[in-house]
């Protein structure tokens, strides 16, 4: 038997990343993304293989500037990225919820994946898990962001096939 699957990103990685929303009762949290002197300074985060549950903000946050610089390499593609609108959307979302006076992205201080990095499968094409999920929203991609965030309901899955 052959499968073939067109117009699909292809690859033999064996990792997934995805968001679902939970239906149980939880309890709710206190964001845990740091703020010093009404200042948040959001940075990226390493998203691979996991296996990994995540429901904090501050984890959140960190995939979605991950997946905001995505493949920003020279400082004209940071720049394009940082003023993008799903950056300004970001923005907007910390500042409100968290009171905040500003927002600002920066990058992680290492040599090699600055912005940090999601698996190179998890956010692209068809598997790309943010995405949907703001575009599942129509014009309300303000209110996904939050609710991806914000909302405790809202779980970033990672998880591969290799165990």
């Amino acid at each position: 038997m052959q499968v073939i699957r067109c117009r699909l990103f292809e690859t033999n990685s064996s990792s997934t990343h995805s968001i679902f929303l939970r239906t149980e009762n939880f309890s709710s949290q206190p964001s845990t993304i740091p703020m010093r002197k009404g200042v948040v300074k959001l940075v990226g985060g390493h998203f691979g293989w996991g296996p990994e549950v995540y429901t904090d903000t501050a984890t959140k946050a960190a995939y979605v500037v991950s997946y905001l610089m995505g493949e920003a390499m020279t400082p004209e593609e940071e720049k394009a990225a940082l003023s993008s609108k799903l950056a300004k959307l970001l923005r907007e979302v910390v500042l409100e919820e968290l009171g905040a006076t500003e927002v600002q992205i920066v990058p992680i201080q290492e040599t090699y994946a600055k912005w940090g990095y999601i698996d190179h499968q998890s956010n692209k094409g068809d598997s790309d898990t943010l995405g949907k999920l703001l575009h599942s929203f129509g014009p309300g991609k303000k209110e996904a962001l939050r609710q991806f965030i914000f909302n405790q309901a809202y779980v970033l899955y990672i998880d591969n096939d290799n165990h």
